[in-house]
């Protein structure tokens, strides 16, 4: 853009523009007079991302002991569940015990079991697990997946197996 100035007069000019840094000037028509002079617009700074702190919110956390119930063949089953997380990984110390309605359990039973955890979806998935103490013969330790819901306290599943339906669990320490 071109601007004429008039000899002898002094003009003020703020260059400004999106994503350029402000810029003023004054132009003394007296001192220079015919001549042509060109200004320029400095980028802004960016800023540097690596030295901008922004707090993170913490890694949900799953680690600790949940009760509940599943039902599988035998019935239903009560359960203690001892979870330890690592990041996205998971390792699980599965208990079925005996409940009222289904008395005929037996006790002493634990199987492990590695997994996933997906913080992001709040699921959880176990492959079929390893019994370190078999409950009876033919029992086997059946994957299971399911949600926790939006404050980790209580988890929704179903058994890896046909026979078997749901695993519902609730936080019982953190």
């Amino acid at each position: 853009m071109d601007i004429e100035i008039p000899k002898g007069v002094d003009v003020v000019i703020y260059l400004k523009h999106k994503d350029y840094v402000q810029r003023k000037y004054t132009i003394n028509s007296s001192v220079e007079p015919d001549k042509t002079k060109e200004y320029f617009l400095k980028h802004k700074p960016k800023a540097n991302l690596s030295s901008i702190s922004i707090p993170s919110k913490p890694e949900p956390r799953i680690s600790g002991v949940w009760k509940g119930r599943y039902t599988c063949s035998q019935g239903i089953t009560g359960v203690t569940v001892a979870i330890d997380q690592t990041g996205n990984k998971v390792l699980a110390e599965f208990s079925p015990y005996p409940v009222p309605e289904n008395p005929n359990i037996p006790p002493g039973g634990v199987a492990k079991y590695e997994g996933d955890f997906n913080s992001t979806s709040r699921s959880m998935y176990f492959p079929r697990g390893t019994w370190i103490h078999q409950p009876a013969p033919f029992w086997t330790a059946f994957g299971f997946q399911g949600q926790f819901d939006k404050n980790l306290e209580k988890f929704y599943g179903n058994m890896d197996h046909h026979s078997c339906k749901t695993i519902n669990l609730s936080r019982k320490d953190s």
